[in-house]
């Protein structure tokens, strides 16, 4: 067994433990498939009711996908999302980005509340993609280097704006500017 696999096994078995109080059924819009590499906008719905049947609301679901393997990730971009039940007692989920990896996965739902909790197992299919890549990695990099970049055109539109001639650089002067270096101590009357 992989160590990935291992891992999410034993987090799952170290959960803190709770008194099977709460049923948990998984609902989701559609058959139990999804094609790999795309994105699902079909919802994966959670239903938890209390032992006489009656709908929980303000209880914690945590849906989770596993580490490694066929797999994806939730919006948020983790491989674990929490959601409050309604008054209704549902939860879902929905926009699972599905990795290029196919195969069979286990979804894992748990529900708590209180000292209360329940929990459900979903197994879906990854069948292949269309073979067109549907699905990115989402990073910042790009974005802090436009940010960046137009940081730096303000301040440059800064220095040859405002006051000179056309085509003239402007040297913006500071008063009272900080300056680095060491600190001047005085002593006396200045």
């Amino acid at each position: 067994m992989n160590p990935g696999r291992l891992i999410f096994l034993a987090a799952l078995a170290c959960a803190p433990a709770f008194a099977a109080d709460l049923t948990v059924e998984i609902r989701r819009g559609g058959v139990l498939a999804a094609r790999s590499g795309e994105i699902d906008k079909r919802k994966i719905e959670a239903v938890v009711t209390s032992a006489s049947g009656e709908p929980v609301s303000g209880a914690t679901v945590t849906f989770s996908l596993p580490p490694e393997g066929p797999g994806g990730r939730f919006p948020s971009g983790l491989l674990n999302e929490r959601v409050v039940t309604g008054q209704d007692g549902n939860a879902s989920v929905a926009g699972i980005a599905w990795n290029d990896q196919p195969g069979t996965l286990l979804l894992h739902v748990i529900a708590r509340k209180g000292g209360d909790g329940g929990a459900a197992v979903m197994t879906i299919k990854l069948e292949p993609g269309s073979g067109k890549k549907t699905v990115e990695r989402k990073s910042g990099g790009k974005r802090w280097l436009l940010i960046a970049a137009a940081a730096g055109g303000a301040v440059a539109g800064l220095a040859f704006a405002g006051g000179g001639s056309a085509g003239s650089a402007v040297s913006p002067t500071v008063s009272n500017a900080p300056t680095l270096g060491m600190p001047a101590i005085s002593v006396g009357r200045p």
